[in-house]
């Protein structure tokens, strides 16, 4: 299981970087306002304490729907941060 948890600091970006690529994630917003999250060309907006599945593969499924990195920006700093399970890797 690949599970990673950081804090989060106001309007600064942090990187969450696996040691393999996956193409569906689950991220967990325990912030008390809404995150952005970078994985590949798209940004998505995760409302506050609420978690969502991602997933960036499409049929057919190719090398480049993979990614081992996806990048949080917050509103709010927060101990409890983000967590972000691979799912499919």
């Amino acid at each position: 299981m690949k599970v990673l948890t950081k804090d989060v600091t106001a309007g600064t970006p942090v990187k969450f970087e696996f040691d393999a690529s996956g193409s569906r994630f689950l991220i967990k917003n325990f912030t008390r306002s809404p995150i952005s999250c970078k994985i590949l060309d798209a940004v998505i907006c995760i409302p506050a304490n609420t978690s969502q599945m991602v997933a960036t593969r499409q049929v057919p499924q190719t090398l480049e729907d993979y990614t081992d990195t996806i990048t949080v920006t917050a509103q709010e700093a927060s101990k409890q941060g983000v967590e972000i399970q691979c799912m499919d890797y």
